[in-house]
């Protein structure tokens, strides 16, 4: 609980909680007569009358109104008694202008309504009003828009933080467009915070927001380093329209400072795969090299996202980054080769041996992108089968899975997968392990991959549909039926051969029968 003086301190806006409190609290009165006594305001009290009692003031009211003996001070358990009725008015308020399209209203509104969603101490009613921001957003988002360039920062910044939480909306982000003139304006405001607030909220309306794309690349200069990021991210997320910003993104790869650099790769793999010039593709296996990981991460992710059309040169490179210094680049270059897939061939025996890396992340990772190499990752198999046996379930649910992915390989290769299958992963102590091994075996039975297996596994499936787990049970009863509608398919196919050998037979029967009757009615005449 602050102190009463607190809400009457006013800053350099002109705001004081005072003022705001006030706003939202129904009618206020000043009384100009002397204080009364205390017998006089126990008296009220008793007959109905809410009073509280400092030693600098008195306040007496009710549910619609209260007086003040002294204007400057509000105390704040007042407040608080009556916080419930004070929030319905306010918010009733917000409703009745915007079903009016009361402009006047909304202008007066609006400014109180930004800076209690963000400052009220009860998360509760930061969230209400928050919501009814989002359902009115049609009558606050131009007031909101015209308040971004109000001369007090509290007020600029407030309506920021509002704007940037309808731009996260789906609901509202066809209507907060019309806002996006006013974002691009802010984007040279004096104050760094309202210059970041402006390009996150029209990075979070992505396409919606490609006026900003000249504002947005001459901000990639601005001297602070936070707002060079933050418009490099901003532009990531525009799509086609951004694609003239390529060469000052280009640049801001070399910046001095890391997490522009890394905005900067961000915002060149978000690109889509066909804008992406050789240059660009040059530059990030240049940043492979670079002195921080966290740039050869973004570098590496970046790569895995259109690198394809550049695959001869790009995967040797990014296999050879299976070996950095750090877990992270070597979990993003291995996520990067699985986005890559068929193309990514050459790097499966890093991938392998990658899946005896110390790191737990990097060995799930390169299991996962094996498997998304399909039947290129053949070579693979055993390595994955023997992965089964991993300290860790998750790597060990990654090998499963990628086990199934692989195609069909020899008749050895198979048999050794589903035996190990069968043997590790369906008694695996961890169930999303065994419900893994479960679906990987059903992708070999839809192949045909199970040979002379077939009949152990559906014995072994038929145990697991009891599973303690359901989707272990799930994934068993799934298996059975790929199994079952193979038998079927292959009595089918028995019974096709069959009808088409009698059919066969009968024809040359019927052609027979035919040649006997010529002959005989030759001999006949």
């Amino acid at each position: 609980m602050m102190k009463a003086d607190e809400y009457s301190q006013e800053d350099e806006d002109g705001f004081c909680y005072m003022l705001l409190c006030r706003s939202i609290l129904g009618r206020v009165l000043h009384c100009r007569d002397v204080r009364p006594k205390a017998d006089v305001l126990e008296e009220c009290q008793a007959s109905g009358w809410d009073s509280l009692c400092g030693d600098r003031w008195a306040a007496v009211g009710t549910f619609r109104e209260f007086v003040l003996f002294e204007p400057n001070q509000v105390y704040p358990a007042f407040i608080l008694r009556y916080k419930p009725w004070s929030e319905a008015t306010f918010c009733r308020a917000i409703r009745d202008a915007s079903d009016a399209h009361d402009l006047e209203a909304a202008s007066r509104l609006v400014p109180l309504t930004a800076i209690l969603t963000d400052e009220h101490p009860d998360a509760s009613v930061r969230y209400r009003l928050a919501l009814l921001q989002a359902t009115h957003s049609k009558l606050l988002i131009p007031e909101l828009s015209r308040r971004l360039s109000d001369h007090r920062f509290r007020v600029r910044r407030a309506s920021m933080l509002a704007l940037m939480y309808l731009a996260a909306q789906t609901t509202t982000v066809e209507g907060i467009a019309q806002a996006v003139p006013a974002l691009v304006e802010s984007l040279g405001d004096t104050e760094i915070e309202i210059r970041t607030g402006a390009a996150r909220t029209l990075e979070r309306l992505g396409e919606s927001s490609s006026l900003a794309v000249p504002a947005l690349t001459n901000c990639l200069k601005d001297p602070a380093n936070e707002m060079r990021a933050a418009a490099a991210t901003a532009l990531g997320q525009l799509g086609y329209q951004a694609v003239v910003a390529v060469p000052a993104l280009l640049l801001c790869t070399s910046d001095e400072v890391e997490p522009v650099r890394v905005a900067a790769i961000v915002a060149l793999g978000n690109l889509p795969p066909n804008a992406a010039p050789e240059p660009v593709v040059r530059m990030l296996q240049a940043r492979l090299d670079d002195a921080s990981g966290e740039v050869r991460s973004a570098a590496a992710t970046a790569l895995g996202q259109f690198g394809g059309v550049y695959v001869a040169t790009v995967v040797p490179d990014l296999a050879a980054r299976l070996g950095d210094s750090q877990a992270d680049v070597r979990k993003a270059v291995a996520q990067a080769l699985g986005k890559l897939g068929q193309k990514a061939a050459p790097a499966v025996p890093a991938l392998v041996r990658s899946l005896k890396d110390p790191d737990m992340q990097v060995r799930r990772a390169s299991a996962t992108s094996l498997g998304r190499l399909g039947v290129n990752a053949a070579p693979a198999a055993s390595a994955l089968a023997d992965a089964l046996r991993d300290s860790n379930a998750q790597v060990r649910q990654a090998s499963a899975v990628a086990l199934g992915h692989l195609g069909r390989r020899n008749v050895a290769v198979d048999s050794s997968i589903v035996q190990a299958l069968l043997k590790r992963g369906l008694i695996d102590a961890n169930a999303e392990v065994r419900a893994a091994s479960a679906e990987s075996l059903a992708d070999m039975a839809r192949l045909g991959s199970l040979g002379d297996n077939a009949e152990l596994v559906e014995k072994t499936m038929a145990v697991r549909v009891k599973d303690d787990d359901p989707n272990v049970r799930a994934s068993a009863k799934g298996c059975l039926m790929q199994l079952r509608k193979k038998d079927k398919n292959d009595e089918s196919e028995s019974e096709d051969h069959q009808s088409s050998v009698i059919q066969l037979n009968w024809r040359r029967t019927e052609g027979q029968m035919r040649a006997l009757r010529s002959v005989h009615a030759a001999h006949s005449h």
